[in-house]
């Protein structure tokens, strides 16, 4: 069934082959360490995944609950090449794309993906930073208890001899 694992790989993977998106990594505030030089370069554009999830527990070690998934777009562009270099509108495209190819869309463990929220974020110079949110609901299995239980029938040689009453 469905890992939490497998579900940022298959989401990474159909990003990148589905969408003019190639470069899809796991969120882990890159624009920061970038602006503070600790991170190595990337290219201009990239879509990075950040998965919230708040779980309960359903039993036997099963949890569900629902995602929050967070596509942060990054672009850079420094001059569209129609005089305004001061706006970045093909990032719009990008955003139009992804929405497109995720709204409803279900990996493994997931319901459809439902777009719940998206903002430009302004505190990273030289580059655009625009997060779309997704909301979907998930099962994961890690726990699951029942996987590692052994079923068989019970050693016993017990003999049931029933007799019905029909009269009292």
């Amino acid at each position: 069934m469905a890992r939490l694992k497998g579900v940022f790989q298959e989401v990474l993977a159909y990003i990148s082959e589905n969408t003019s998106i190639e470069y899809t990594r796991v969120w882990n505030d890159q624009l920061n360490l970038m602006e503070r030089g600790e991170i190595y370069s990337f290219p201009n554009l990239a879509c990075f995944l950040e998965i919230d999830l708040q779980k309960s527990s359903l039993s036997s070690g099963i949890v569900g609950g629902d995602i929050v998934m967070r596509f942060h777009l990054v672009h850079t562009e420094l001059d569209a090449g129609d005089g305004t270099m001061e706006q970045n509108l093909t990032v719009f495209g990008y955003r139009d794309e992804l929405i497109d190819k995720l709204m409803y869309h279900e990996f493994l463990g997931c319901s459809g993906l439902q777009l719940v929220g998206e903002r430009p974020d302004y505190t990273h110079s030289n580059v655009y930073h625009y997060i779309l949110e997704f909301n979907c609901s998930y099962i994961d299995d890690a726990g699951d208890v029942t996987k590692t239980q052994i079923l068989k029938d019970p050693p016993t040689d017990l003999q049931v001899n029933a007799t019905i009453v029909t009269t009292i």
